[in-house]
């Protein structure tokens, strides 16, 4: 662990070594931090009183205190157990809490919905655009997915409202929005089957149009009929991108 924190060479227009953390974009890059987080949160909630409620997912956390002194007092000792760790926070304003997700209290009972920030456009990629047409269905498939992870029961019609007007804004389909929506809701109410997991294998190709298509129907289809415990994907990048590593987007079946 100590090589791969903090004895991590690399350049940049010249030659530097990382002396803490880990590297954006590591593969230990999820694993590390949620490991020493959960070191330090043990040593945190032997030290002050636990709050009222307490989740957390790696580095994000969501507390619900008796007062304002018991939050600042767990703010404080938080930050003073490692000298690179600096947490800020937010606090509810008019019974809600802006996070990723919206969460918003009434009475003894929390709700949960997508939150989106006043400088949001609306702007996805278009129906039109130059793109893989799975691209699009995928775009649609995640927002839905979303909606449905986060919303809380009442809060989901709005949700989905709210897709099917930001999506008509960026011309797609009505029909095609409608029968997303319609499956997804239907996968929902079927119960999971349980099956062995196929290995993910991801293979990056130029998206240059149709002829991209034929040769990932072509190459899936060749992977299946031979390697039974692979599951093919193939991610598209722009050919023309200095930088196709950053540019690369999964496309996924």
């Amino acid at each position: 662990m100590q090589l791969a924190t903090s004895s991590v060479d690399f350049s940049f227009n010249n030659m530097y070594r990382q002396i803490d953390d880990v590297a954006m974009g590591s593969p230990l890059g999820l694993a590390l931090p949620n490991i020493f987080i959960g070191h330090q949160e043990e040593k945190l909630l032997n030290f002050v009183n636990r709050p009222l409620a307490y989740l957390r997912y790696v580095d994000d956390m969501f507390a619900v205190f008796n007062n304002e002194d018991d939050c600042n007092a767990f703010l404080s000792h938080l930050n003073s157990l490692y000298p690179s760790l600096c947490f800020t926070h937010e606090k509810e304003f008019n019974h809600s809490l802006p996070l990723d997700v919206l969460v918003e209290r009434r009475d003894s009972e929390f709700s949960t919905s997508v939150y989106r920030k006043p400088t949001f456009t609306g702007q996805y990629l278009r129906w039109n655009s130059f793109s893989t047409h799975k691209r699009k269905i995928n775009l649609i498939s995640t927002l839905l997915h979303r909606a449905f992870m986060i919303c809380s029961k009442g809060k989901l019609d709005l949700e989905l409202d709210k897709i099917h007007s930001i999506l008509l804004e960026n011309s797609y389909p009505e029909r095609l929005i409608n029968s997303i929506i319609k499956q997804k809701l239907q996968q929902l109410n079927l119960n999971p089957v349980h099956t062995l997991k196929k290995c993910p294998d991801y293979l990056h190709v130029p998206w240059i149009g149709n002829v991209s298509m034929k040769f990932e129907k072509q190459i899936t289809s060749a992977v299946k009929r031979y390697f039974f415990s692979i599951k093919p994907l193939v991610a598209f990048h722009d050919p023309t991108a200095l930088t196709s590593n950053k540019e690369t987007r999964a496309s996924f079946p």
